[in-house]
């Protein structure tokens, strides 16, 4: 499942920004991971199922639990990532919505019924 996360940067060229003030934009990433599956839980799960997992799963994977291990401390930072973005009743509204319109639209959903390979790609800058 792609998960989009979303940042704002400062600044940019273009146009100055209508409203006064500094010209911002939202930047989407994608992410591989699902954060359910990240976090060992179903869609569904309750928002203390979600918050006992991850926090089970980020005391093994924690850095200082495991020095020197790479590939426990990038665990780890996928472990965050997918709290971060469904550990909130209103942060789960937010993906789950994100997911469907995902699947409305086109977007490569990992083989999920009614989703187009590759999605729409729309350049705002130029």
């Amino acid at each position: 499942m792609t998960v989009l996360t979303q940042r704002i940067e400062e600044g940019g060229a273009g146009p100055p920004n209508p409203c006064g003030g500094m010209r911002r934009r939202v930047v989407t990433e994608s992410m591989a991971e699902d954060p359910y599956r990240v976090l060992g839980v179903s869609p569904d799960a309750s928002d203390a199922e979600i918050k006992r997992s991850y926090r089970k799963l980020a005391r093994q994977y924690h850095p200082d639990r495991n020095p020197g291990d790479k590939a426990a401390e990038e665990r780890f930072k996928s472990i965050q990532s997918a709290q971060d973005l469904v550990g909130t009743a209103d942060g789960r509204k937010q993906f789950d919505q994100q997911s469907r319109f995902q699947d409305m639209f086109g977007g490569s959903r990992g083989g999920r019924r009614g989703a187009a390979p590759g999605g729409v790609h729309i350049n705002f800058d130029g």
